[in-house]
């Protein structure tokens, strides 16, 4: 809604009976603002109603003029037979566009007083308007007696012709008109361009009526008209803008990834560096956290009808759930107010860490690639990916949602990937091929005494390569579904398969999709562990537990530890851990033979005579 109305006249004149003979005479008068051809700060040409403010200029007093004309009826157009005696009006403000207007509101803007009486128009009986806040008005005829923060006419003021009467209307400009007042009017700070206010001569109703003289004698009643206003535009100075942001990303949680926008300028006015902002963020509190835009708005500027692209660096953190974040960019004009309609806004999402798995039941068909960058010398730690949907029919999608496969690499420095470059890490996923990997009746694929099957998802994690599929020594986490344990996964089972050494990751043996499928650390080059008797091979605790038991990695880097695994049932995880050196596909299964039938006992006898005979 417009905040209150426009500024009012209110013309309301001591008047006298028409005579006979001068009933046929129908005029009007209308009054008008004006600004004063030396008025103010800015000057304005004489007779202009409108000035145009430069955005973020100060404020500044303008003189007004107030004209008054009387228009004759059709015998009569020569303005030269009439006289005004008295008259009484009123002013009162309209913000027409923005939420203050065009230059914002309180303080004493507006009606500043010094109101002087001209053309005679200041002798017995005058009164000059008080000011105040007291309403405003829309139109020009009704008012809203509601303060709207500008300073009005907030009493009649009643202008009375020193003689009481005129021998004729002689107007002082060619319009037929004639000064009869001159007053100030004060502006603030100019807001934003194409916003708007108006002081405006008003009549509270169609009854007002003004008391004109025929000759300088004969009293004419005739009704009053609202005229021209002040209008104050805030129109140099600024542009539009559009934002236009770029596709939507994808990263592995505990990454980063460049995202970018463009800042189009649509309007008519050049922007240079500093004249207006630009930013990312999102709103979910994820913990995405953004570089400065490249280029700087700060150095480089966008001109007219052209576009500058600004990329900003999104890094998430440990913190950043999985799932979706919606970005959105912000373009704004600073201070200076060169930008007319800001702040403008578009978004795009940006995926962390959720993977799509190919459910096609296809060998070497994996769901879209997550990835994120690390730079030479910096650590793996954190990268980070989930199966939240499958894509595709046929393969052994447990419950339409995959296994819900989890990996993270827990360890790990960037020492020689891609020639001594930025390593650009890459996961992948796929669920397991039905019926071979999640019901097998024959091997391989499974490694030979696996009856039950994958327990996971499959992974294909690449770019991390040094030499061929080498690697520098990283340490590798993926989950597992503990209901596809044997005889259902019970506590107790799961408990037995850990304290024997019995889950653990696998990839091919040939570094072919589909196996078959050898426990991953085999699959290293030059293992620091190497037997199945080493407190470090089969660990039953996570990875930190690892690193803090003296038992353990006692705080080692994943170098001295190349070949240790584990499997971390607690708190409720249901994880396996490994120390390696290669890029595979990597899986996880239980190694239970048939002697899981015999109970949990037996499971130890049989573990330990493997590794005795491995010994």
């Amino acid at each position: 809604m417009k905040s209150l109305m426009k500024s009012m006249l209110f013309l309301a004149v001591g008047f006298a009976m028409a005579t006979t003979a001068d009933a046929a005479l129908t005029p009007s008068l209308t009054l008008n603002f004006r600004f004063d051809a030396n008025g103010g700060a800015n000057p304005t040409v004489a007779g202009a109603t409108t000035v145009n403010l430069a955005a973020g200029s100060a404020g500044q007093t303008y003189l007004v003029d107030v004209w008054a004309s009387i228009q004759g009826d059709a015998a009569d157009q020569t303005k030269t037979l009439y006289g005004l005696k008295n008259i009484k009006y009123r002013g009162f403000s309209d913000i027409v566009t923005g939420a203050t207007g065009a230059f914002g509101t309180g303080g004493t803007l507006g009606y500043a007083g010094s109101f002087v009486g001209q053309s005679g128009f200041g002798g017995v009986g005058t009164t000059v308007p008080a000011s105040a806040d007291t309403g405003s008005t829309i139109d020009g005829n009704v008012v809203a007696i509601v303060p709207d923060g500008l300073f009005d006419f907030g009493k009649n003021s009643l202008l009375s012709n020193a003689s009481q009467s005129l021998p004729s209307f002689v107007s002082a400009n060619a319009n037929g008109e004639i000064l009869i007042a001159k007053f100030n009017f004060t502006t603030g700070t100019a807001t934003q361009n194409g916003n708007v206010t108006e002081f405006f001569p008003t009549i509270p109703n169609t009854a007002s009526a003004a008391n004109y003289t025929q000759d300088g004698s004969t009293s004419i009643i005739g009704p009053i008209l609202a005229g021209s206003p002040l209008v104050f535009q805030v129109a140099s100075g600024a542009t539009t803008i559009s934002v236009s942001p770029g596709a939507d990303r994808s990263v592995l949680k505990g990454g980063s990834v460049t995202v970018s926008s463009t800042l189009n300028n649509t309007g008519s006015v050049d922007l240079a560096g500093g004249d207006y902002t630009f930013a990312a963020a999102d709103a979910g509190g994820t913990g995405i956290t953004y570089g400065a835009a490249n280029p700087s708005p700060s150095s480089t500027g966008i001109v007219h009808a052209t576009g500058q692209s600004f990329n900003f660096g999104a890094s998430t953190t440990g913190a950043t759930p999985i799932g979706n974040a919606t970005i959105t960019f912000t373009g704004n004009g600073t201070a200076t107010n060169k930008v007319s309609n800001g702040p403008q806004t578009g978004t795009l999402v940006l995926n962390v860490g959720g993977a799509t798995a190919d459910n096609s039941n296809t060998l070497g068909a994996f769901g879209p690639a997550l990835t994120a960058p690390v730079a030479h010398g910096v650590s793996y730690a954190g990268l980070e990916s989930q199966v939240v949907a499958v894509t595709g029919t046929g393969g052994s999608n447990a419950n339409n949602g995959g296994l819900g496969g989890n990996a993270k690499i827990l360890a790990g420095i960037n020492n020689g990937a891609n020639g001594g470059g930025t390593a650009t890490v890459s996961m992948q996923w796929r669920t397991r091929l039905q019926p071979s990997e999640a019901n097998p009746g024959q091997h391989p694929p499974i490694p030979i005494g696996v009856t039950t099957g994958l327990i996971s998802d499959i992974l294909n994690l690449s770019g991390l390569e040094t030499n061929g599929n080498s690697t520098d020594p990283f340490v590798l986490q993926m989950s597992y579904n503990p209901a596809l344990l044997p005889k259902g996964g019970s506590p107790a089972i799961e408990a037995g398969l850990v304290t024997n050494k019995l889950i653990y990751l696998v990839s091919p043996s040939n570094n072919v999709d589909g196996g078959p499928y050898v426990n991953t650390v085999s699959m290293n080059t030059a293992n620091i562990v190497t037997s199945t008797l080493d407190s470090r091979y089969g660990y039953a605790g996570s990875y930190t537990a690892f690193q803090a038991d003296p038992a353990g990695g006692n705080g080692g880097t994943p170098a001295s530890e190349l070949g240790a695994w584990g499997v971390d049932t607690s708190s409720g995880q249901h994880q396996v851990w490994a120390v390696v050196n290669h890029n595979s596909e990597f899986a996880v299964v239980p190694e239970p033979s048939t002697f899981i039938l015999c109970g949990l006992g037996v499971l130890g006898l049989v573990a330990i005579r493997r590794r005795a005979k491995n010994a």
